[in-house]
């Protein structure tokens, strides 16, 4: 309302009232910028511009200008959040940096905004008044995704696992908002899992399987530690889905796997536990091996009580289960048989694995004694020989030795041979040793301490590292040599005629 007042020069006076509405200017609001997208995770910020003009004088405004700006929350232009105010700078725009929340899904959302309760300009948002155009405008809000391991897990320790089992890695992929239940957890993201050796090395990425029904958003890998080796072990999860920033979540030293050393599933053994020193001998031991690796088993052996050990050789069992038969055989060094037999031998098994070593038991065996042998007559049996007084004539005996333990010939060895010298008495006996090729070979030369005759003959092992062994009595035919002794005439004459 306004009042007009008319005083003349003769003072007289009147007054007019009249009453006028004034409303407020129209606005114009024109979009400006906003970001492709936001990120809901963390103090992340995306700044949203719009610009005020008064449509009345086409003119931007100056600043101070009342502006709000709306937020889609689910994806939809319907439902907007309660808004966020500021005013306009001195050249008319108006800017928010809005910081989305948990109360905002991810993906596709809407922003609008205008001038909102102003003293001097109306209600009006993109697109309505002057103009027209866009009511709303699109961007994108993402989440953060998370991965969480539910197995195996530290509930109570590290967890430790033996080379060759099999071990579930199960976890479940979530974003970084608690109350919005289609993401806790969330269904369908692209995962792997990677697992990094004790010595730094990565295996190749594993691809998990999804879980479905009441555990969708599970995904889960059984892992073969087969051949793996022991140590610590890392694991590595990724996740990946629209709308959502990856995830890669390490887990250093996740679990412990352990190489569980091979097992004797019996005493170690030997066999024969005790025959002929030269004879092979089969050392033995069952091995089982949890994680089938190739398992190695060396026969160490002493034959002087444990003060010295030799390595008679290796087995190796190449998935780690079965019998470890080493063969080993002695030498002439390595045995004493001054009491007949030897019983301070003692072995035991070395077993290692890729991982593992360790010793079994030591045992005392084999008990060696003397080589078993047999003695084989060739030439000698009924053969004749001439007594002489300096043993010019000779007859041949011929013997073969051989080594009954190990099927061969024996290492040069004494035999005796013993000859009757009359019927009722035997000679000293002839000893000598087998040549190479294992034969005895004898000269019998008799001189006159022997009485013609037919008269015995045997042979026998006398060697300490043999069995003494007796052939039966063989048969040599002995002639006196007869000698013509002139006793006379002696150089005396006699006539012819006369005895």
């Amino acid at each position: 309302m306004f009042r007009i007042n008319v005083t003349d020069v003769f003072n007289y006076t009147n007054q007019t009232e009249k009453t006028q509405s004034i409303g407020k200017d129209t606005p114009f609001i024109q979009f400006q910028s906003d970001p492709p997208s936001v990120d809901r995770y963390g103090e992340v910020t995306g700044e949203f511009v719009l610009r005020v003009k008064d449509a009345d004088n086409n003119s931007w405004v100056g600043s101070g200008v009342n502006v709000r700006f709306w937020f889609s929350e689910n994806n939809t232009i319907t439902s907007y959040d309660s808004g966020h105010d500021n005013t306009t700078d001195s050249s008319g725009y108006g800017r928010y940096n809005f910081n989305a929340t948990c109360s905002y899904k991810v993906g596709q959302q809407y922003w609008k905004g205008g001038v909102y309760n102003d003293q001097c300009y109306a209600n009006l948002n993109f697109g309505e008044g002057p103009g027209g155009g866009n009511t709303e405008y699109p961007f994108l809000i993402y989440g953060q995704l998370k991965n969480w391991i539910v197995t195996p897990n530290w509930t109570n320790g590290q967890p430790s696992f033996n080379v060759t089992d099999l071990i579930l890695i199960r976890f479940n992929v979530t974003s970084e908002c608690s109350n919005i239940a289609e993401e806790n957890p969330i269904e369908n993201a692209s995962t792997t899992l990677e697992l990094q050796a004790p010595n730094g090395s990565w295996e190749p990425p594993y691809l998990p399987n999804n879980e479905t029904g009441a555990f969708a958003g599970y995904y889960n890998y059984t892992w073969d530690s087969t051949g793996k080796d022991e140590g610590n072990w890392s694991i590595r999860l990724n996740a990946s889905k629209t709308y959502f920033n990856p995830n890669s979540t390490f887990l250093q030293d996740w679990f412990w796997l352990e190489n569980v050393p091979p097992q004797n599933t019996s005493s170690p053994s030997v066999s024969p536990s005790s025959d002929g020193w030269t004879r092979w001998f089969n050392f033995s031991v069952g091995i089982s091996d949890p994680e089938n690796d190739t398992t190695n088993c060396t026969l160490w052996v002493s034959t002087d009580g444990q003060a010295n050990w030799v390595n008679k050789g290796t087995a190796s069992l190449p998935n780690g289960n079965g019998v470890c038969w080493v063969i080993g055989r002695f030498n002439k060094s390595d045995v004493n048989l001054s009491d007949g037999y030897d019983g301070d031998n003692y072995f035991f098994f070395q077993i290692y694995d890729e991982e593992n070593e360790w010793n079994t038991s030591v045992t005392n065996l084999p008990v060696l004694e003397r080589a078993n042998i047999t003695i084989t007559h060739l030439l000698g049996n009924n053969s004749q020989v001439y007594i002489t007084s300096d043993s010019s004539d000779s007859t041949l005996f011929m013997l073969n030795v051989s080594d009954d333990d190990n099927q061969s010939v024996p290492l040069p060895m004494n035999i005796t041979v013993y000859v009757q010298v009359n019927d009722t008495h035997w000679d000293s006996g002839f000893t000598n040793k087998t040549n190479t090729s294992g034969y005895l070979v004898y000269h019998f030369a008799p001189d006159c301490s022997y009485s013609p005759g037919i008269r015995k003959w045997y042979a026998e092992s006398t060697d300490v590292y043999y069995e003494q062994e007796r052939t039966e009595n063989f048969t040599v035919i002995m002639n006196g040599t007869l000698i013509n002794t002139l006793i006379t005439p002696q150089g005396e004459e006699y006539l012819r005629g006369s005895n």
